[in-house]
């Protein structure tokens, strides 16, 4: 099992860029005691029948993971939602992306450590590919946006590590205005 809701949402913004997304959304709301994620793309979606499996744990898209047959991501965050009373809402449609969202309630005793979204966010901003990442966190009140292809743009290469430097900076000042 992953071990915070940021790694669960690594894992799934990893799965939309493996899908070949061109802009991927992700949503971070945090207000009235409860997290909401969303996470949407424009990926290959799946088929009906790929949306059926997806939550088996024993089900992984052929060619996605050669070694072995087993997709947990998804299956993992269902437990995960499941166990604090959350709820899980996947829509898909091949050919025009996906929709991941699921809510959380902060308070649950079970609830699992969030993690660190400013590590979070910077590791997909640098994750390699050819796509757009934007971000939109909220935390009651206040809140941010910021784009991969922003951050690219005013920073230049984010795999230099003087750009890979002032993007932490960057989003850390961010997370903490929060």
């Amino acid at each position: 099992m992953h071990a915070s809701v940021c790694d669960q949402v690594v894992d799934i913004v990893q799965n939309a860029i493996e899908a070949n997304a061109a802009r991927i959304e992700l949503r971070i709301d945090e207000r009235n005691g409860q997290l909401v994620i969303t996470v949407t793309d424009n990926g290959k979606g799946m088929t009906t029948e790929q949306q059926a499996r997806a939550l088996d744990p024993f089900f992984s898209e052929r060619g996605k993971h050669d070694h072995r047959r087993v997709g947990l991501g998804l299956p993992f965050l269902k437990q995960m939602t499941d166990t604090v009373n959350g709820s899980l809402e996947m829509t898909s449609t091949s050919g025009e992306g996906t929709r991941i969202g699921f809510s959380m309630p902060l308070d649950h005793i079970d609830m699992p450590p969030v993690g660190s979204w400013g590590d979070a966010i910077l590791g997909l901003m640098t994750f390699p590919g050819d796509f757009d990442l934007l971000v939109d966190h909220r935390r009651n009140e206040s809140g941010y946006a910021i784009s991969r292809s922003e951050l690219s743009e005013v920073l230049g290469d984010l795999t230099r590590s003087e750009n890979l430097l002032m993007a932490r900076e960057f989003i850390a000042s961010n997370e903490a205005s929060l």
